[in-house]
């Protein structure tokens, strides 16, 4: 949905109206330009609370980040102000669920049910949704049988350095080269 193809990666984020200043967008652009995206894309996010705090200059900015071929989401969606309509005004590729439904989404039939209606809501939108938060293998299932299909949280990985990351994605590439190359031998 939204756009995500097969060479989109979750490389970095951050968020435009947490910039250190106006000069954000053009910082992000000479990064693009010094190091071209081969196979991934920028995610950058963006809090319903910051988006509202001072709406233009963030609809300006990831208006701007979008046409860099930058992916935006919404952070913590469904914890702000709940103002719906701006949904329709943001150049969106995804929402992510706060962790705080799902750390409820197993037990709490509310929680299920304005799950669904995000994930009904963002389907019709054709955006992405990532439930964040998660830490179970439960809670994975759970949020999974509601039609969530990605997820990031704890169960996966916690915070690491720089240099741990880039060693899990070599290995992870490496691994997924011999499985390439297995197939292409039968």
């Amino acid at each position: 949905m939204g756009g995500r193809g097969p060479g989109d990666r979750r490389l970095g984020e951050r968020r435009p109206a947490a910039a250190p200043g106006p000069g954000f967008v053009g910082d992000i652009q000479r990064i693009l330009d010094t190091e071209p995206p081969h196979g991934w894309r920028l995610v950058l996010e963006v809090t319903e609370s910051e988006f509202m705090a001072d709406p233009e200059p963030v609809a300006h900015a990831c208006r701007a980040l979008k046409a860099m071929g930058c992916a935006i989401h919404i952070d913590d969606f469904g914890t702000g102000y709940s103002a719906l309509n701006y949904l329709t005004h943001l150049p969106l590729d995804g929402l992510k669920i706060d962790r705080s439904f799902v750390a409820q989404v197993e037990s709490d039939r509310g929680v299920q049910a304005i799950t669904r209606a995000v994930l009904t809501l963002a389907a019709g939108l054709e955006l992405d949704v990532i439930a964040e938060g998660v830490e179970t293998e439960h809670q994975h299932a759970v949020v999974q049988g509601l039609g969530c299909t990605r997820v990031q949280g704890f169960l996966y990985a916690r915070p690491m350095p720089a240099d741990e990351l880039e060693g899990r994605l070599r290995a992870t590439a490496r691994e997924q080269g011999s499985r390439a190359a297995g197939r292409g031998a039968r």
